[in-house]
Formats: structure tokens, C-alpha cells, sequence
């Protein structure tokens, strides 16, 4: 048995700093996190090749003298707490005193820093470890950090980072959330030399909403205020019709500190059910503010996962804070819409209706009467016509003089469903003669398959060749669309939108689709990046509707987010079953007979596709001879 050994310094160092600093990402959050406890208004985080080159935080906070500049690098050297007791009530960023410790064990470090009341600053050398040297020097009041050549004494750890834009991206993201936490600090943020945002540092959330995560974002947030049991929870959540497939959007705030919870989250979610769709999940930016002996923050070495005194008190201030702003929220605008909207027409009717039938129109182009049923058949054309038209043409009906009576005073039977005038052309014996082979040929074509119906909505019933067989409706367009995606098909028959989809992405996301450009594009997704963190889709394949376009697209790069430790290829792979699935038709749902008979004839074009992505199977087959002695007929 070997014997214990008691690791030196050095050694034991780098081996705190693994625990503290995994990524670039995380020393940036750990000297943000000082700078906000050093009272700091202004932050200035730079960096390159995704910080692992050059890594340089600036601050206007109080500043070190030299004594505590010598400190500062030991590890549990700290200015937030002196005996254990303080543990219970933390009110500060940082309190254990490890984090310019393992940073400077993992870089080549200085640090100046400045106090207001002094005449010069002092600046401090450490590499890898190991002071160098403090001497005088001038600056600005406050700090900054500067860390070069990151995690070069360490190649196991530098071996395992991401790409530089994915590392730049997890950067940019961990000062996303800090910004948002903390709107009274303003905090900019440059990659490479690109300003990537900067937030106002006014105090208002709101403003820093829009500065960091965009404008469609902060056009779509509804605010949340609530107070309960010395508890405050206030900021914004999304409407409900920009929900994601994935929780990427939710950011969750305890005492201003960026924090992972399922409590909030749970109630969060509950708060938007029946608001939100199936297999969505809602977006927010949730401050909560409460007592520091209320929740302990020292239970994760990065203290983004928090506990409870009372995890009840927690959910019921998030859920009714949710459930009241949403219902308020949703209720007063689309009022308000729909008033103005009305307004607006009777404002520019420019013919001689009555005001009455004006706003009847009004009304029916916003929906008021899109459920209500019309009964007679000829004011039921006349409003599916009016659908089609021009806002100005719409109001031009003047439908008193469009009556059922006008027909039937011209003995004109009325069809149950539908009015149809055929238009009859005179047929010549010589078109006839022509036309008569082409029509005998098609009469003696025998159909492949014959289409007998559909069961619960869900199975399809078809006869082919005295075989009787049972199709998987869902399953069966699931495959289809999977192997056509697989396969590349869909780019000849790629689909333009009518309407460009604006798609609002996190820092994370956009370095995921930079890393899986070309995948996305050999699927026929056709999309150009707008800001820093927008995409314009543009393009979508065939096989996927227009309405699930946006979904599919986020879960496509939610899934290979979520992958990363697999290869591009195989992610990509697996990430097409969650498009097929989803752009699928859905069991229990009705549809008509030609899409119904399009899923077959495409399912016997191609005898491979016998199973669903899944596994689950698509066909199976009965024949007489089965059916037969299934009934004790043989």
C-alpha cells in the first residue's frame, strides 16, 4: 500500500483553481463578482480568443491599497467575512476568499488598483502562482485584472476547451446574466475588438432588458411585481407566444445573484399552464429579493445552485407574482388591440355604411365572430370572399343588398354545402374523339393500393395486394420526414418564408449554430445572422410547415447544444428525429383523405422506412390467410 503524501502548494492550488475556474467563463463571473462587491458603477470585461489569450476586467470600485493587493492572491484570503457566524447571513457576491487565488494558479496575472483617496496605485506581478513583484504605478481609481496565456501550466485542462467562439460565446453569456442581475452597474463587453452589448447601468431592468437581450425581447415582456413574507419578487416574463422549446431564457435572480432553481422554475411553469403550449417552457427575467438567513448560497462551488428555509413560501410568491402579471398583462393589451382596431376602421370608412354594419366588418376582420357559424350558404360565400380582400375593398360590401332572396327570386335551387355557377364551354366531336383514348386508359389503371379509412384517428387502413395493413399514421409521416431531412432532399425543394421569422438567440446558441453552420444549411434551413444575437430565417425545408419553422429550428440547436460531447455529425443525426417528430401529423388529430393517401403511396415508395426514428414500428401487414384463422374461418 503506497503511503499518503501532503501535496505542496503549487499542487494543492491548481487543484482548487479546477474547482473554481473550469473555463474562462468561469474567472470572468468570479472578478465580476468582486467588482460588484467593491461598489463598482462601471464594468468594462475584454478578451481574446475567447479569453484564453488575453482576459482583462476594469472597474471604478474602491480599490486595494498595496498590504491588501499582497493578500488578495492567498487562498481564503477575503474582506466579506471573519468568522464562521457571517456564513448565515451573506449579502455579498463572494465570501470564500478562492477566487483571484486559483485564477492567478492557472495564468500570468497583474493586477492594478487604485483607491480614491490615494495619490498613486500599485500594480501586482504573479505568474502562475507565484508573486513576482508589487510596485507603484499610476492608473484610474478602482481595479483591473489582466490574465494572459490562461491555463497554460495546465494542458490537460487547456486541451478540453471549446473553440475560441464558443468559449467567447460562454463569456459573453456569463456577463449577460451579471448585467441583467445587477442594472445598476453598467457592464460592456468586448470580444476580439466587437462590442458585443452594453448595458445603460441606470437601474432600470427594463432598459437593460432591451440592451442586452434585444428589442423583440423587451417588446414582448410583461411585468411581474409581487410581495409576500419579506419577500419581493418583481421584473418581466415573455408572452406567451414566445416560449421555446428549451429553458435557455429562463434567468432566475436571488439578491441579485444569478442562480439555477427548480422551485422558481416549477413555479414559474405552473404559472403559465394553460397559457403556455405542450413542450414549451416560458422565458423570464425573475429578480427575488429576500432575507440572507432566508437561503444559503454556499452549496455549489460556483453558487449558482441555492436552498430554502421555505421552498413553499418561495413557489407562492413566483406562481401568483406569474399568474396575476400574465392574466392582467395578456387581458389589458388585447383589449386595448381590439378597441383600436375598431376605432381605426370606423375611422376610415370612406362609403356610406351605417355605423352599425362598419363596425360588424370591423370586428370580423380582428376575429371577434371568427367562431360563430353562419348558416345560410350565400352570406357564407360572401364572407369567405371578403376574407381574401383589401382592408378598403372589405369595407366596401354593403352586404344589406346581398340577399339569399335575390337568388331565389330566380328559382335558383341553393346547394346544402355551397353556391357554384359551372361555366360549360362548347366541346367539339374532335376534342371529344382525342380526349376519349387518354380516358379508357385511365379507367383500365388499376390503383396500387386502395384507401379504406382511418381508425381513431390515428391508424391508417389500406388493401394492397390481398394484403390488408395497418399504418402508424404519425410514426409513418415521422420516418418520411426524417429520411427526407437525412437525405437532403428538402434543399432542391427548400421553401422560402413569406415572411422572414426574426429568431432571438442566446450567446450560447448562436455559437452552436456558428459550429453547425453548414448542417443546418444542407437541410435547407437558409438563415443570415442580424446583430450579435439574432438570426433572419429566410428558408426551411420542405417537409417542415411554415408555423413550425421557428420550433424546429431552436430545437435543432437545443439538442445539439445539449450534445456537445459527441461528434458534429452524430449530434446533427439525432437532432433530426426531434424536427421529424415534431413537424410530424399527430395522432388523434383529424386530417383529410389526400394527405392520408400522400403518407402511403410515400410509405410503399420506399420499403426501408419500415420503423420510426424511435423504433417504433410504422406498418404491419394481415393477410386472408391470417384474418382468416384469426376469425376460425380455416
Amino acid at each position: 500500500m503506497s503511503n499518503i503524501n501532503i501535496l505542496d502548494i503549487s499542487t494543492a492550488n491548481l487543484i482548487a483553481a479546477g474547482e473554481v475556474v473550469e473555463r474562462p467563463a468561469g474567472a470572468v463571473k468570479e472578478l465580476l463578482e468582486n467588482s460588484a462587491d467593491a461598489h463598482s458603477k462601471t464594468i468594462t470585461v475584454e478578451i481574446k480568443n475567447g479569453g484564453t489569450s488575453l482576459l482583462r476586467v476594469t472597474d471604478d470600485g474602491c480599490g486595494m491599497s498595496a498590504q491588501d493587493l499582497e493578500k488578495c492572491i492567498l487562498r481564503h484570503a477575503t474582506s466579506k467575512i471573519k468568522v464562521a457566524e457571517d456564513l448565515e447571513n451573506i449579502s455579498t457576491m463572494g465570501f470564500r476568499g478562492e477566487a483571484l487565488a486559483a485564477i492567478s494558479a492557472v495564468s500570468d496575472m497583474r493586477i492594478l488598483s487604485k483607491q480614491a483617496e490615494g495619490e498613486f496605485g500599485n500594480v501586482l506581478y504573479c505568474s502562475y502562482g507565484a508573486l513576482k513583484a508589487i510596485e507603484q504605478a499610476g492608473c484610474p481609481d478602482g481595479t483591473t485584472v489582466i490574465c494572459e496565456d490562461l491555463f497554460k501550466n495546465v494542458p490537460a485542462r487547456r486541451k478540453f476547451l471549446k473553440k475560441d467562439f464558443t468559449e467567447a460565446s460562454a463569456v459573453v453569456a456569463v456577463c449577460e446574466k451579471f448585467a441583467l442581475s445587477r442594472p445598476d452597474i453598467s457592464v460592456t463587453v468586448i470580444s476580439d475588438g466587437d462590442r458585443k452589448f452594453q448595458s445603460p447601468g441606470n437601474g432600470n431592468l427594463y432598459e437593460t432588458v432591451y440592451a442586452v437581450l434585444g428589442k423583440e425581447v423587451a417588446k414582448a415582456a410583461i411585468k411581474v411585481e409581487n410581495e409576500y413574507a419579506s419577500m419581493r419578487v418583481h421584473g418581466y416574463i415573455l408572452r406567451p407566444e414566445f416560449s421555446r422549446g428549451n429553458r435557455n431564457m429562463q434567468n432566475f435572480f436571488i439578491n441579485n445573484r444569478y442562480v439555477r432553481s427548480k422551485t422558481m422554475m416549477a413555479a414559474l411553469e405552473e404559472g403559465f399552464h394553460s397559457f403556455c403550449p405542450v413542450g414549451k417552457y416560458p422565458c423570464c427575467v425573475l429578480m427575488l429579493d429576500m432575507p440572507p438567513y432566508a437561503v444559503d448560497v454556499n452549496i455549489h462551488p460556483s453558487k449558482l445552485e441555492v436552498k430554502f428555509s421555505d421552498d413553499r413560501k418561495v413557489f407562492d410568491i413566483v406562481f401568483f407574482a406569474v399568474r396575476n402579471a400574465l392574466s392582467k398583462g395578456l387581458y389589458t393589451q388585447s383589449e386595448t388591440g381590439l378597441q383600436q382596431q375598431i376605432s381605426q376602421q370606423q375611422n376610415n370608412a370612406s362609403v356610406g355604411i351605417d355605423k352599425a354594419v362598419q363596425t360588424r366588418v370591423a370586428k370580423e376582420r380582428i376575429g371577434v365572430f371568427a367562431n360563430s357559424e353562419i348558416s345560410d350558404p350565400i352570406e357564407q360565400n360572401i364572407q369567405q370572399s371578403k376574407r381574401v380582400c383589401s382592408p378598403a375593398a372589405e369595407l366596401s360590401y354593403h352586404t344589406p343588398t346581398l340577399e339569399p332572396l335575390a337568388v331565389t327570386a330566380l328559382n335558383i335551387e341553393v346547394p346544402a354545402s355551397r353556391v357554384e355557377i359551372p361555366v360549360v364551354e362548347p366541346v367539339k366531336d374532335t376534342d371529344f374523339v382525342a380526349q376519349q383514348p387518354a380516358f379508357t386508359e385511365q379507367q383500365n389503371t388499376q390503383p396500387e393500393f386502395e384507401y379504406i379509412g382511418e381508425a381513431f384517428d390515428t391508424y391508417l387502413l389500406v388493401q394492397k395486394n390481398g394484403e390488408l395493413f395497418v399504418i402508424d399514421k404519425h410514426a409513418a409521416h415521422e420516418r418520411i420526414l426524417y429520411e427526407k431531412l437525412k437525405s437532403g432532399a428538402c434543399i432542391s425543394g427548400a421553401q422560402n418564408l413569406l415572411l422572414p421569422l426574426t429568431i432571438n438567440l442566446t450567446y450560447e446558441e448562436t455559437a452552436t449554430l456558428n459550429n453547425n453552420k453548414k448542417y443546418f444549411s444542407d437541410i435547407g434551413f437558409d438563415f443570415e445572422a442580424f446583430g450579435t444575437n439574432t438570426v433572419i430565417l429566410r428558408a426551411c425545408p420542405m417537409g417542415i410547415t411554415e408555423s413550425e419553422a421557428h420550433d424546429i429550428f431552436c430545437d435543432l440547436l437545443e439538442k445539439c447544444q445539449s450534445s456537445n460531447n459527441k461528434a458534429a455529425a452524430d449530434i446533427f443525426d439525432k437532432a433530426l428525429y426531434s424536427a421529424a417528430c415534431k413537424a410530424a401529423l399527430k395522432a388523434g388529430q383529424k386530417n383529410d383523405r389526400y394527405h392520408n393517401e400522400w403518407i402511403v403511396k410515400q410509405l410503399f415508395e420506399n420499403e426501408a422506412v419500415l420503423y420510426c426514428p424511435h423504433g417504433r414500428p410504422v406498418i404491419l401487414g394481415f393477410t386472408r390467410e391470417k384474418l382468416d384463422k384469426m376469425f376460425k374461418r380455416t
